[in-house]
């Protein structure tokens, strides 16, 4: 599992804790202060730790990040890791036009400024190329098995409801599926999801158990369960995969599921999952 340590601003949290928790919804072990500093500990040590142990060091770049001395103390102590490890440990973030730190200059930046899916999928190139959303993933791997299911007599395996708001992830999934011969109905929204399995019936659902991580701990009240809990009953007779990166969900949930996908996952854990389901 790749980690990554998230250097910032605490003006910019908003943009830190969505990305902090994107990365993690892709199975990436993200270190973020406000994570991993409890009350009592020594902060300087902590973040050391933390720099140290983490395989790669992300920074913020804004103008706020770029005239921060926290930032560019921790930027130093990950540039002196860079050189003794002789490999590329600073990821750098743009999210705004700013001065680039002339420890960095020359680094090429994941930009967010203009497209934060852009940034979002070149950072992920880095951290996570060998996932199901690499390029080549989909045309290396055999699609006969799932062929043979949707093509075969039995008509009730033939339609696929999946839910996710990755875009990416939803499209590259309905594709896969799609080539595979199945009917596929997909969408980022929780309520077009009940609209379209009203509307279609499908005999799976592959559905994102996403959740905020300060909502993990009291998951049976999150506010989107009992829209979930209705999606399956519109479609009573549809097998319900849940797809997420954390323990804790699936743990809480998991009586509610025919099958659960620890993300992140591959086209093979697929196949597997249909022989078990079938």
């Amino acid at each position: 599992m790749p980690s990554v340590f998230i250097s910032y601003s605490s003006k910019d949290k908003d943009f830190v804790f969505k990305l902090a928790s994107d990365l993690k919804y892709r199975g990436i072990d993200v270190w973020l202060d406000e994570w991993e500093i409890n009350v009592g500990d020594e902060i300087r040590q902590k973040i050391e730790e933390g720099i140290e142990k983490y395989e790669y060091f992300i920074i913020i770049l804004s103008t706020h990040s770029t005239n921060s001395t926290w930032v560019q103390k921790e930027l130093n102590a990950a540039y002196m890791k860079e050189i003794e490890l002789n490999k590329v440990v600073i990821l750098p973030v743009l999210v705004e036009n700013c001065m680039i730190p002339k420890l960095i200059s020359g680094k090429l930046y994941a930009d967010f400024s203009s497209s934060y899916q852009t940034g979002l999928n070149k950072l992920l190139k880095v951290l996570t190329p060998n996932s199901i959303k690499s390029e080549n993933t989909f045309d290396q791997l055999s699609r006969e098995s799932l062929g043979d299911i949707a093509n075969a007599d039995k008509p009730c395996y033939r339609s696929i409801l999946i839910v996710d708001d990755d875009i990416q992830l939803l499209n590259e999934l309905g594709r896969y599926f799609e080539d595979s011969g199945f009917s596929v109905y997909s969408t980022y929204g929780i309520q077009e999801a009940i609209e379209l399995a009203e509307r279609n019936t499908p005999d799976f659902i592959f559905i994102d158990l996403w959740w905020d991580y300060r909502d993990i701990k009291k998951i049976k009240e999150h506010k989107y369960l009992s829209s979930y809990r209705r999606l399956k009953k519109v479609a009573p007779n549809a097998k319900v995969v849940g797809m997420s990166p954390y323990d804790d969900t699936i743990n809480e949930i998991e009586e509610e599921l025919d099958y659960v996908l620890k993300k992140p996952f591959v086209i093979t854990d697929i196949t597997q999952l249909f022989e078990r389901l079938l």
